[in-house]
């Protein structure tokens, strides 16, 4: 069973609307607004799950994949991206990085 679930959004109000849902579902959620929070978050806690945005300031989706790549946490989480934005090279290479 999954049990920390890191969501990580620059937006406040979707980050607490997806905490909400978790939390009624028995989740511990653990908040990040940007990548490098999201980085330090995945190498300090045991995470199973990453929800994660492509578009955010200071590090992006695709750069944390890609970081966590190089260097990843003692065990590595599921990762789901989540953007409003449809570009196929962007979901290409969020695959190709181990994101569903």
């Amino acid at each position: 069973m999954l049990n920390n679930i890191l969501v990580c959004d620059d937006d406040t109000a979707i980050v607490d609307s997806i905490e909400i849902y978790l939390q009624q579902e028995g989740y511990h959620v653990i908040k990040a607004y940007d990548g490098v929070q999201a980085l330090e978050v995945l190498h300090k806690e045991e995470i199973q799950l990453v929800i994660i945005d492509v578009m955010m300031p200071r590090l992006d989706g695709i750069s944390v994949l890609e970081r966590l790549r190089e260097k990843p946490p003692a065990k590595m989480p599921n990762i789901i991206i989540a953007s409003a934005i449809g570009l196929e090279n962007v979901t290409r290479r969020a695959l190709e990085l181990g994101a569903c």
